[in-house]
């Protein structure tokens, strides 16, 4: 014989089950259990070990269950837990008996095989089922949360409106462009008042000032420098030394934000770092599609990302998917032939009754209803009422009582004696006819008209009467 089982990683009791041709008892078999990817390691049955070499106990002897309800068949187990090396889904050992008996030819050598599995159940199916999880929309929102992905982080992503690498590095020599010279020098003076600002510094220092008309200029310098032709139009320069003061200022004596100052060290520094983030996320997503670019590259990705409502609408289709399969799993069962019979018996289907079944040698529609044998015996009983009623009212006639009748009647004239002759003769002559009269035996009485009774003993012949 050649078989294949398979045999679950936790089964703690396997049956190695031999059955003998022709229901051998008294036999001896035995078994040895090999790892079917070889051809040399086998259990050693005293501690459950695969070898090679050195076995206690390499053949088990296997005992012989009932002799008298299952003749031939021997068995013994192994727990498939306890084998060492530990077992591995996809493992196969291979089972070989071998008997001897004294008699005719046994089957003398067999093989089974097993097959180790995770469960006997679909792995795959399994596997699958255990990969489904319940998680809701707030889970994985708890997850993002837990992990820094944040609401709040969520909408600095708008910023993300260019590519990075189209900018420039922090602290790279960056030019101004002549527009953006021309925007600095025609900035409204207006919109740079903001107290410690520098454009509230040069605002506050140049308003403080005097108009200077002519005539001021004319006294102010003629008191500093004496006097001279002040009110007319000169050419006054800047010293060299003045010069180099301006262009020597120091960039760290001017970096109020906002100021003309900390503009000029933010653009020397490579911009001010707060507003090229700004720029890099305002930048318009549909500006950087050019392929191979960094904006094609996030725009494709994120593009391919799921949104939030088809994730949801998937879970949902995978939860209802995992509790229909759940619920499938739930209706199997593990119903023997002893729990279908207690079943059975718990319903009244016992075994003392299934004989009973047998009675059942006939259509049961062939059989009287008990509505129409009703009704038949209602109408044998008026039959059998209606038929004692003709015997009642038969009679056994009283001969004496109607001859008293008769006579009663005769002498009161209720009873005409002629016909009473008449009749009596006639009856009398159709019995004789039918010889039902015995004429050397009987007695016939003749009743004359007065009533005189005569009797004759000889009644074949006329001449023979004897009146009496």
């Amino acid at each position: 014989m050649s078989t294949a089982r398979l045999i679950e990683l936790t089964d703690t009791v396997v049956a190695l089950d031999a059955q003998l041709n022709n229901g051998r008892t008294g036999a001896t078999v035995i078994v040895a259990v090999r790892e079917a990817d070889t051809t040399d390691s086998w259990l050693d049955f005293n501690d459950n070990t695969f070898k090679t070499a050195g076995w206690t106990t390499r053949q088990a002897a296997m005992t012989e269950i009932s002799a008298a309800n299952v003749p031939g068949l021997y068995r013994t187990a192994i727990d498939i837990t306890a084998l060492s090396p530990a077992r591995v889904a996809g493992d196969r050992l291979v089972v070989e008996f071998d008997a001897s008996a004294v008699g005719p030819p046994l089957q003398v050598h067999g093989i089974d095989q097993l097959s180790l599995v995770e469960t006997i159940y679909d792995v795959a199916s399994a596997a699958a089922i255990t990969a489904l999880n319940n998680l809701s929309i707030a889970d994985v929102q708890t997850a993002l949360t837990n992990q820094g992905y944040t609401g709040a982080r969520a909408i600095l992503l708008d910023n993300l409106d260019a590519l990075i690498s189209s900018r420039a590095v922090a602290g790279d020599a960056m030019a101004l462009t002549a527009a953006a010279i021309d925007a600095i020098w025609d900035e409204v003076q207006a919109g740079h008042v903001v107290a410690g600002s520098f454009g509230a510094f040069l605002n506050a220092l140049i308003t403080s000032r005097s108009s200077h008309s002519a005539a001021d200029v004319d006294t102010t310098l003629t008191a500093a420098h004496g006097a001279g032709n002040w009110t007319t139009a000169t050419s006054v320069g800047l010293t060299a030394a003045a010069i180099d003061a301006i262009w020597d200022e120091l960039l760290a004596g001017h970096v109020i934000v906002g100021s003309t100052g900390a503009a000029l060290a933010a653009a020397g520094a490579g911009g001010d770092p707060a507003a090229i983030a700004d720029a890099v996320w305002d930048e318009l997503q549909s500006g950087h599609l050019t392929a191979g670019t960094f904006g094609a590259f996030l725009n494709a990705t994120i593009s391919l990302l799921q949104t939030e409502i088809a994730a949801a609408a998937r879970a949902a289709t995978n939860q209802a998917e995992h509790d229909a399969t759940q619920a499938t799993l739930a209706g199997l069962n593990d119903i023997d032939i002893a729990d279908v019979q207690t079943a059975l018996t718990n319903q009244g289907y016992t075994a003392a009754r299934a004989p009973n079944l047998d009675n059942l040698d006939a259509q049961v529609s062939l059989v009287e209803t008990e509505a129409s044998a009703a009704a038949r015996a209602v109408t044998n009983q008026a039959e059998h009422d209606a038929t004692q009623a003709l015997i009642a009212g038969l009679n056994d006639p009283d001969v004496a009582a109607i001859v008293a009748g008769i006579l009663a009647g005769i002498i009161d004239g209720t009873v005409d004696l002629g016909e009473v002759l008449l009749r009596v003769n006639a009856f009398v002559r159709g019995r004789i006819l039918r010889d039902t009269i015995n004429t050397t035996t009987d007695d016939i009485e003749y009743f004359e008209e007065d009533g005189t009774t005569i009797a004759f003993e000889n009644r074949k012949t006329p001449a023979n009467r004897t009146p009496q």
